[in-house]
């Protein structure tokens, strides 16, 4: 990427941290439930499906390093009372674990069960964010969540303040949480984990100094995407949809990068400068929380960008990750387009490493086309109206049976991915600005693309990008610039 478009992009996110503080997650001297919040958050999304790829590797939970904060800060937990009479009349109970106090006038018994998981997350949290700091008061951390069948109900009881009455799904507020009741309970669980992180999160950032948006957010999603069962994990990539009903923030990502931008070859994938700015976000079905969420996910398990992710959590200031990504944007510029490639093939059970792309200094006209890889970088910048014919040979393996499943650069039409055949040679594009990816485009044997406008040309064998343990070969590539006749 070339300097212009890389100071471009900084000036653009660097403009977004300096606009008017969000004081809406402003933890200090929050009121007592039977009071009105002077702020709010703004609600937290409508969530969907997916399995299991480990989070952050423990080991890695340094303790956090008090040298990065100026002066020590912790906001107080208000004083909470319950008054059982009152809980009783309007058909709330209360269930109390070490770090949750859950009400709700949910019958399910399932609801017995979220109050120990959130224990389990705290735990893990301190384990790979650093221990929370003492409260002045002595108290230890724990946070009044609210989940709710019958809003009214808790209106009466006067537990449900004005600014939480317009939530779609929830809120959270200082060390409260206030939940609509769900149909699934993975769902449900999903956002008592999503809001309990947001709440562990700003309780010692100053209010000056809140998180960014998409920061907050990612952190919060990447850390509630759990397993329950047969074992508790928190920060997974669903292998599957079962289990994860509700979710949907990969199956959200597929339907929007199946749309194409004025019928053109670019899809509707945003960039990484509008994921982080929130631009373009708005509708039920884009409101941004997945877009959020991939982000965390790839930054968090990169192995290039993995550290720079901790350091943020450990330190979540806004100025701290403000300064990280302008940095991290410098020392990695193709950020932009792993980010842009990462969200074209995630998948449920998506392969880290081996589904994250493949980088190349210098354009080579003849390489290599790794089967177990994702896209890989062919060096080739293209510009508006130039064309170029690759030629694809040799032969791959990309399913391992008693009788494997050979594969030539057509591919084999026993299966499909991403509506081509498993095995195929494929092309992306990306464009110049690193700002929007193409659709799949369909090699074979031999193909001659025409660049719409400047980009860069990319390649991989079709498949899954939770399937690549299984492949192994490569196809032979050949490029060169296309006659006129090819064209």
């Amino acid at each position: 990427m070339n300097r212009s478009i890389i100071c471009a992009l900084l000036s653009i996110l660097w403009l977004v941290g300096c606009g008017p503080a969000d004081t809406s997650n402003v933890p200090s001297q929050q009121p007592t439930p039977s009071q009105a919040p002077a702020t709010a958050r703004p609600e937290d999304p409508e969530l969907a499906a997916s399995d299991v790829s480990p989070s952050h590797d423990p080991s890695r939970g340094n303790p956090r390093d008090q040298s990065l904060y100026d002066e020590s800060f912790r906001a107080d937990q208000p004083e909470f009372s319950l008054n059982p009479e009152r809980l009783k009349a309007n058909g709330i109970r209360a269930i109390h674990s070490e770090r949750l106090i859950l009400l709700t006038d949910s019958a399910s018994d399932a609801v017995e069960r979220f109050p120990p998981l959130v224990d389990q997350l705290y735990d893990h949290l301190e384990h790979v964010w650093g221990a929370r700091r003492q409260e002045p008061s002595g108290r230890p951390f724990q946070v009044v969540g609210c989940l709710m069948q019958n809003a009214n109900a808790f209106r009466a009881a006067g537990l449900l303040p004005p600014e939480a009455t317009g939530m779609r799904h929830g809120r959270q507020m200082g060390y409260q949480i206030w939940l609509r009741d769900q149909n699934e309970d993975y769902y449900c669980r999903h956002l008592l984990l999503h809001e309990f992180v947001h709440a562990f999160m700003i309780c010692e950032v100053p209010a000056v100094d809140l998180p960014e948006r998409w920061f907050a957010e990612a952190a919060a999603e990447f850390m509630a995407t759990h397993t329950a069962a047969p074992q508790v994990g928190f920060g997974v990539l669903p292998a599957a949809t079962t289990d994860f009903e509700g979710w949907g923030r990969i199956s959200a990502i597929r339907r929007r990068r199946e749309i194409r931008t004025d019928n053109s070859i670019w899809t509707k994938v945003p960039s990484l400068a509008n994921v982080v700015m929130q631009k373009g976000f708005g509708s039920e079905d884009d409101d941004g929380y997945h877009w959020w969420w991939a982000l965390g996910w790839l930054l968090s398990q990169h192995p290039d960008y993995s550290a720079v992710w901790h350091d943020w959590c450990l330190d979540s200031r806004g100025s701290h990750v403000r300064e990280g990504l302008q940095n991290l944007l410098i020392r990695h510029p193709q950020l932009a387009s792993d980010w842009l490639l990462f969200v074209e093939c995630v998948c449920e059970g998506f392969q880290a490493p081996d589904g994250f792309v493949v980088h190349r200094a210098e354009a080579a006209e003849e390489l290599e086309l790794d089967a177990s890889r994702g896209w890989q970088d062919t060096g080739w910048n293209l510009s508006a109206g130039q064309a170029v014919t690759v030629e694809c040979t040799g032969r791959c393996v990309v399913h391992r049976t008693s009788a494997d499943w050979e594969s030539e650069p057509n591919g084999i039409t026993l299966e499909y991915d991403h509506g081509h055949p498993r095995g195929r040679a494929l092309a992306i594009l990306v464009s110049e600005d690193q700002t929007s990816v193409s659709q799949r485009i369909a090699i074979g044997p031999r193909a001659t693309i025409n660049a719409p406008a400047a980009c860069r040309l990319w390649l991989q064998i079709n498949d899954s990008a939770a399937q690549r343990s299984e492949n192994s070969g490569r196809y032979r590539v050949r490029m060169r610039r296309a006659s006129s006749s090819e064209e």
